[in-house]
């Protein structure tokens, strides 16, 4: 029996070549992502208590959609990170936008937009 032959592909071991293809699409989605040109690169991050309520609701007008980070109510120092929209055109097919409140530098309560998703599209009101 031979020493030099080579094993044939199998499920453990991957095609000639498949790592780099796996390598340039992920060097590919990297630095698109590292762009920032479009997509979820291009919402605007804020730390809603350090605004006030009325340049916070008039960003989100301008920009549409936001990401706001917020101090947690029970832990301390753990920062909370979530989206917020303008309006329900930014909340897919199967989404809607539910009323929200976040702290802001003038108040506790500044009013603001947030998307679920439908568990089933007929329930929608």
């Amino acid at each position: 029996m031979r020493k030099d032959v080579r094993p044939e592909p199998g499920p453990t071991t991957p095609p000639a070549g498949s790592i780099g293809r796996f390598a340039r699409l992920a060097m590919a989605t990297a630095l698109a992502l590292s762009a920032g040109t479009g997509g979820a690169a291009a919402v605007e991050k804020l730390m809603s208590e350090k605004m006030a309520c009325a340049e916070l609701q008039s960003r989100l007008q301008s920009a549409g959609t936001l990401i706001l980070q917020r101090s947690s109510s029970k832990v301390h120092d753990l920062p909370i990170f979530n989206t917020y929209v303008r309006d329900e055109r930014a909340c897919g097919q199967n989404g809607y936008m539910m009323p929200k409140n976040v702290p802001t530098a003038d108040t506790k309560s500044c009013p603001v937009g947030q998307c679920a998703q439908l568990s089933h599209p007929s329930h929608k009101f």
